[in-house]
């Protein structure tokens, strides 16, 4: 079977004075391949525009399969 990446996105959590529940906030067009590491420094950089914490984040991939 072949694999071909279509698209990553990615959801993060955020929790922070001000609202009760955690906010999600979603982002599309994630590079190909992105690492943990490059996730969560995006994460950081959110948390510190809002003044919130992150909480958690979910990378979505959508791949297409195809038989050989």
């Amino acid at each position: 079977m072949a694999e071909t990446w279509l698209k990553s996105t990615v959801e993060f959590e955020l929790s922070g004075e001000g609202h009760l529940l955690p906010r999600k906030r979603n982002f599309a067009n994630v590079a190909n391949g992105a690492t943990d590491a490059q996730v969560l420094q995006f994460g950081r950089a959110l948390a510190t525009l809002s003044d919130d914490t992150v909480t958690g984040a979910a990378v979505t991939v959508k791949q297409a399969v195809e038989a050989n």
